[in-house]
């Protein structure tokens, strides 16, 4: 469980996960090295909703406790992961995450996903995003654009905070075909 928000049953881990560790100790406190990878397939828990997950993913992290409290960085690569909840399902998502931080978890500007397709009741493809994890639990969404409908679509920058109940997103479409537009309306 990472800051409340977070949490990843020990079932979700496959059985194709190795791991490496190294620790050192001295008078900075302890470190410890990890690259770990694994075949995920089981339970997500985000903001208290429940979400299928399966993929792959590696994690490489140094942490580091001095005796006041924790302190480090990772990155975590996906490759071929799907993601499936009550409102949406996303698949083929591929990318690197750095993490600045890991309590709190937070990321510098600039992490790239991708994603093959997204079902929100529209058939999006060929997904496209750019984020930051900031203080406070809030997510900010830097570019995001998608594929529909014969064109592109392009989210304006926003930011949210996981207790956020109302969210509030500017698109910019491009390039859309409205024989295409008519199909989707008609379903």
């Amino acid at each position: 469980r990472l800051d409340g928000g977070l949490a990843l049953s020990r079932r979700a881990i496959g059985p194709r996960a190795r791991a490496e560790r190294r620790a050192r100790s001295g008078p900075s406190g302890l470190t410890v090295d990890l690259d770990a990878r694994a075949g995920l397939a089981g339970a997500l828990t985000l903001g208290g909703e429940s979400y299928a997950l399966d993929g792959d993913a590696r994690l490489q992290a140094r942490v580091r406790h001095d005796g006041k409290g924790l302190d480090g960085s990772a990155e975590v690569r996906v490759a071929g992961l799907s993601l499936r909840g009550p409102a949406f399902t996303v698949s083929g998502v591929n990318g690197l995450v750095a993490l600045s931080s890991l309590d709190p978890v937070l990321t510098p500007p600039g992490q790239w996903l991708s994603a093959n397709s997204i079902d929100v009741g529209l058939p999006l493809t060929e997904a496209l995003v750019s984020f930051q994890v900031r203080r406070g639990e809030r997510l900010a969404i830097e570019q995001a654009e998608v594929r529909w409908a014969g064109g592109r679509l392009r989210m304006l920058p926003a930011s949210f905070s996981s207790g956020d109940r109302r969210r509030s997103l500017t698109l910019e479409a491009d390039g859309l075909e409205g024989r295409s537009m008519r199909r989707v309306a008609a379903a």
